[in-house]
């Protein structure tokens, strides 16, 4: 079941309920399809990934390499799949004024892409 919501005003991350993910809604449009096949869950686990942070790309290198998997008989794998990726941490940075002196800081965000 899909719902739309957003966080409590109390709550500036979202708690996660059990089987509970977040996702854009851009991801929908690019082809992102529920149920989601398990060697997924199973190739973002290791790398501490939660689907609100992959990028479009990010959506079609994970696809590609299922069907892949699957075109060619082999069985999908987080090892398989680790094998032949890296993933690159985009990092957002923010400036602060900390008492008159700037500070960068990394924001509490990250955009995550394979290569």
């Amino acid at each position: 079941m899909i719902v739309s919501a957003s966080p409590p005003s109390s709550e500036v991350i979202p708690k996660l309920e059990d089987n509970e993910v977040v996702i854009f809604w851009d991801l929908l449009f690019i082809g992102l399809r529920f149920e989601l096949d398990p060697v997924l869950v199973d190739i973002l686990r290791p790398f501490d990934i939660y689907l609100h942070q992959l990028t479009p790309n990010t959506l079609i290198r994970l696809s590609t390499y299922i069907w892949i998997c699957k075109t060619t008989k082999i069985k999908a794998s987080a090892a398989g799949f680790a094998a032949a990726h890296k993933v690159h941490h985009q990092p957002k940075y923010l400036l602060e004024d900390e008492g008159g002196e700037v500070i960068e800081k990394e924001a509490q965000f990250r955009c995550l892409n394979f290569i």
